[in-house]
């Protein structure tokens, strides 16, 4: 299967500053990047000021974030906050053991969930 010469839309994968667990951001990533998703990310923990060329994307429909560590339950939600103040139009989603408590509208570890949300957009567009 070719990947789409235009993405369809895009998708900012990040984890906080402090967050340490980053494995399956990278894995989701790289896959949907195989998909032709434009996939925004950084190897490092970033805070709201990073992602301000992602948040202007007109293009990018979901923010996901990995939620591991407890020491930055208060950042995920800063940042979840932000996000949700500048781009009213994105739907926050977001992963692991801390996901429940970081204010994302969708919260799930569950990778064929996970898929199936964002799949939703490209059936959209009439793409497969």
């Amino acid at each position: 299967m070719e990947a789409p010469k235009e993405p369809p839309f895009s998708m900012l994968m990040v984890t906080v500053l402090g967050e340490g667990h980053v494995t399956m951001r990278e894995i989701i990533g790289t896959m949907l990047k195989a998909r032709g998703i434009k996939v925004y990310t950084s190897r490092k923990g970033v805070q709201i000021g990073d992602v301000s060329e992602a948040l202007s994307d007109m293009k990018l429909r979901f923010v996901v974030l990995s939620c591991i560590e407890t020491s930055v339950v208060d950042a995920v939600q800063a940042f979840v906050r932000r996000v949700k103040e500048e781009r009213k139009d994105v739907t926050v989603i977001a992963g692991g053991p801390m996901a429940d408590r970081s204010g994302a509208d969708i919260v799930t570890s569950d990778l064929d969930r996970f898929n199936a949300i964002v799949a939703a957009p490209r059936r959209e567009a009439g793409q497969q």
